[in-house]
């Protein structure tokens, strides 16, 4: 968009089409990246607000399995950080928890956050 808002004062808002000459003319430059960068967020990110939870591991019931492994899938790579990386292993980054909904995905992974 900002390629656009500087060609405005070239295009003629009257016509139906824009010349060709105009068109080819518009190239998304770095600056324009940076400015997209420093000016432009998300919509998911503008009404999102973190609070920190004040629930604690302990305070979920039972799921003894999923939080034991969660743990492990957040401490191990910490914990065994030279074991990994001696043998080439890098962490996995992502947990995907499926389930029916009210099965406790989110109550199991609110703690970590």
């Amino acid at each position: 968009l900002q390629q656009i808002r500087e060609k405005m004062d070239v295009i003629d808002l009257e016509e139906d089409t824009i010349d060709a000459e105009i068109l080819d003319s518009l190239a998304v430059t770095q600056d324009n990246f940076r400015f997209a960068l420093n000016n432009i967020k998300p919509g998911a990110l503008r009404e999102a607000f973190v609070e920190k939870s004040t629930v604690h591991l302990e305070d979920i019931g039972g799921l003894e399995d999923a939080k034991r492994e969660l743990l492990e899938f957040i401490s191990n790579p910490l914990e065994y950080a030279q074991e990994f990386f001696e043998v080439g292993v890098t962490p996995l980054r992502v947990v995907l928890l499926i389930g029916p909904p009210g099965c406790g995905k989110l109550c199991v992974i609110v703690f970590a956050i």
